[in-house]
């Protein structure tokens, strides 16, 4: 835990910080200074150099009166303490907010879950069941007034107020909600570390209206400042970097790929039945050495970044791979699991898998899918994910042909599969979302993110509704046209309250990886569907999907700096002007870095 708290404050110390009401900041020098963050302009403070002199700073506030709660917003004002090293540093922050760093670590590992106060107030029974018949509205004003930080907790509200993901309250500041160590709102001197300052005709936040003639300050890998670019040159130092008439916008977030197959771009046509395209691939795959897919997932990479793809969820066959690979873009590694001739080695098989992953900083696992994956594969993965706090995929009810498996025992590939050995004892009962949720649980299903979903019956959204059950769901509008499937049915899982984000699959079954011709196509199937919406399927939603959402998919103080920039005239929607963009885009930035 100690390693992964240094490492969290040296990423926030890239810029000034407030930590409650403690403004902590790193000199030139090499060491840190903290001070009550009322008192960064005041230059008569007394001094103090040991981190051990936080304890008696703690311990009373400006009247003298002695501070049981320390999380209240009660700190006293005066004094400045200045450290030499990390180490001291973490003991003063931990002296003032006691075991605070330790939860912000979790927080930042993604290792801290959250219930929101809608499950917490159903679980509620007696004399208490009836806080649950508490309205949204009545939600607002109560967490606005118990909840702020003037008279009430400093705390940040990570929480949500419902399982959609709404806010806990919109009468609250930004500071109070989701989001990383607030920044300091101010100007850097010109001594301290630089700042590059982005100006556009336009930011889009994906937080609120788009800014007209709108500026990011960025440091570091991080996102400091929003706004209009007079109130940014105000606020900030630094280098300026004027994109021009063009919008900036959130680096897209591609929730479903397989860059293994970069390389087949064109070399499969369509098939007349899914389980003829299933021998098709493995076909062609078996012409491929480990050499051709690092190719092509280096190949892939590229495409990917060269469209505004700035994190990508990548699903690989090969995990033994990945140490090879030096990703240009934030990737969530998935290995993809598959053990249809091999089902006594299920274990092995996600053991060795993790072993590989290891050296990646984002990983998670993806049993193939129900057909190819046996029940033991997809527990052991389930295990492991919440063991080791990782995100878990898989394909579902992507076929007719699949749902002809499972439900009736019938059909080509339940033939096919039979053929080759697959035991069948599964088959002739449920569909494949029954099957899935009956073998996982509710509990687990929020690790969950379920490529397809296209074959859904009447029963299983009535399953879907009555369990109130969600987790995270990827159309690939393209490829889902390629293979020609049942129309995805977006207007039920959208109200329903599902997650929805946009992937490009593979270019097995695909053109290109570009996420603008993803929006396009949804564009054209669900016409009634808004830009900003669809926008939001390759930011803001896979944000949540990848449990990033406090990081990534919006351009927020404190957010990860991954920007893109497209060309934006004057006048028109500027959603469906980025919608509209068709080619590669020309300005990104990755963590910070052009």
């Amino acid at each position: 835990m100690a390693n992964s708290i240094e490492r969290c404050l040296e990423a926030a110390l890239t810029a000034p910080f407030f930590f409650g009401q403690v403004l902590v900041q790193k000199i030139m020098t090499g060491c840190f200074v903290l001070s009550h963050r009322d008192d960064e302009s005041v230059d008569q403070l007394q001094t103090f150099r040991n981190a051990e002199d936080a304890i008696e700073i703690a311990k009373y506030d400006d009247a003298g009166n002695y501070r049981p709660l320390k999380t209240a917003p009660n700190l006293r004002h005066g004094w400045r303490l200045e450290l030499d090293t990390l180490e001291e540093l973490i003991r003063a922050l931990d002296y003032f907010y006691p075991g605070r760093l330790a939860v912000f670590a979790a927080w930042k590992r993604d290792q801290l879950q959250t219930t929101s106060l809608r499950e917490t107030l159903d679980r509620q029974s007696g004399m208490y069941r009836v806080a649950a018949k508490i309205s949204d509205s009545q939600i607002d004003d109560l967490v606005a007034d118990f909840c702020r930080s003037n008279g009430g907790c400093l705390r940040t509200i990570l929480w949500k107020r419902d399982v959609d993901g709404a806010i806990a309250s919109t009468k609250l500041p930004n500071e109070k909600l989701p989001g990383t160590v607030q920044s300091a709102d101010r100007r850097m001197p010109e001594s301290g570390e630089g700042r590059m300052i982005i100006r556009a005709r336009t930011v889009v936040t994906m937080d609120g209206a788009p800014i007209d003639n709108g500026a990011v300050a960025v440091s570091g890998n991080k996102i400091v400042d929003v706004g209009k670019f007079d109130g940014i040159k105000t606020r900030n130092a630094g280098e300026i970097v004027d994109l021009g008439e063009q919008a900036l916008l959130p680096g897209l977030i591609n929730a479903h790929c397989h860059l293994d197959y970069t390389c087949l771009r064109g070399k499969i046509a369509p098939q007349k039945a899914f389980t003829d395209w299933i021998r098709v691939i493995n076909a062609e795959k078996a012409k491929l050495s480990p050499k051709d897919y690092l190719a092509s997932i280096n190949e892939g990479f590229a495409e990917a970044r060269r469209f505004g793809t700035t994190t990508i969820a990548n699903l690989t066959a090969f995990p033994d791979l990945v140490p090879q690979i030096t990703s240009p873009i934030r990737t969530w590694w998935f290995a993809e699991l598959i053990d249809v001739r091999a089902r006594d080695r299920a274990s092995e098989i996600v053991d060795l898998a993790i072993e590989s992953l290891k050296c990646a900083q984002n990983w998670g696992l993806a049993p193939h899918a129900l057909f190819t994956a046996s029940k033991n594969l997809y527990k052991r993965c389930q295990e492991i994910a919440g063991r080791a706090n990782v995100l878990l995929t898989t394909h579902l009810a992507e076929s007719s042909e699949e749902m002809e498996m499972f439900h009736n025992a019938s059909g080509p590939l339940y033939e096919f599969l039979k053929g080759i050995g697959r035991p069948m004892d599964d088959c002739g009962n449920e569909t494949p979302l029954q099957l899935f949720i009956g073998a996982h649980g509710v509990r687990a299903l929020p690790r969950w993110i379920v490529a397809h979903l296209n074959e859904l019956t009447k029963s299983d959204f009535e399953l879907l509704e009555k369990s109130n059950i969600k987790f995270h769901v990827v159309h690939s509008p393209r490829s889902h046209d390629y293979f020609k499937h049942n129309q995805f049915p977006f207007e039920q899982l959208h109200s329903l309250g599902f997650n929805i984000c946009l992937g490009t699959d593979s270019l097995a079954t695909n053109e290109s990886l570009s996420l603008f011709d993803e929006m396009r196509a949804f564009q054209k199937e669900f016409a009634g569907v808004s830009s900003e919406e669809v926008l939001r399927m390759i930011t803001v939603n896979p944000a949540m999907a990848l449990h990033e959402e406090n990081m990534l998919g919006r351009i927020r103080p404190g957010f990860h700096a991954d920007l893109i920039a497209v060309q934006c005239t004057e006048g028109d929607n500027p959603f469906d002007q980025i919608v509209g963009f068709d080619g590669s885009v020309d300005w990104i930035m990755v963590n910070g870095k052009m």
